[in-house]
């Protein structure tokens, strides 16, 4: 069988999902990225669990990637440092 790798929208959220396109039924894995990262980051982690048997996604989590707006890293770091503030609100 061949591994899917598909990107789309969960509602207003960019997402990758990557499976064996079996017709099986799979376990669910979500991978979130770190800070100043997006959901390509985890693109050869979810190659590697679709792979094993799950269905995986990764997501923009607000602020990065697709979701990121031009203030984003403005907000998020400050003199150097992280705003904990800001970064607690994503």
């Amino acid at each position: 069988m061949k591994i899917e790798l598909e990107k789309c929208q969960i509602e207003e959220i960019p997402t990758l999902s990557c499976f064996e396109d079996d017709g099986l039924q799979k376990p669910l894995i979500i991978l979130s990225h770190a800070l100043r990262d997006s959901k390509e980051y985890w693109q050869v982690k979810l190659e590697a669990l679709a792979a094993a048997g799950y269905y995986a996604v990764a997501l923009d989590n607000r602020g990065h990637g697709e979701r990121k707006d031009k203030d984003s890293g403005a907000r998020l770091f400050i003199d150097g440092g992280v705003n904990v503030y800001e970064v607690r609100k994503l």
